[in-house]
């Protein structure tokens, strides 16, 4: 698998997972832009998922300290 590492982002029960992977696959993949990668599509993911109603999600002020620990991640790989 292409899998860099992981972070926590928050939690959800197993009765809305169903929902989650719904939700998950209309987050919109942007080709043909360079400076877009899948750091972009990780943000957009979690702030479309905080308006769909899952809170346990990491909120906005916490999405600086999650794409440091990307960038690290991809870093270390």
């Amino acid at each position: 698998e292409d899998l860099h590492g992981s972070c926590i982002v928050g939690s959800v029960s197993r009765t809305k997972l169903d929902t989650m992977e719904t939700l998950l696959t209309t987050v919109v993949i942007v080709h043909d832009l360079p400076c877009w990668n899948s750091h972009n599509w990780v943000e957009d993911a979690l702030k479309y998922l905080r308006c769909c109603c899952f809170f346990s999600i990491v909120g906005e002020i916490k999405l600086s300290g999650l794409q440091d620990n990307m960038h690290w991640l991809l870093e270390d790989w």
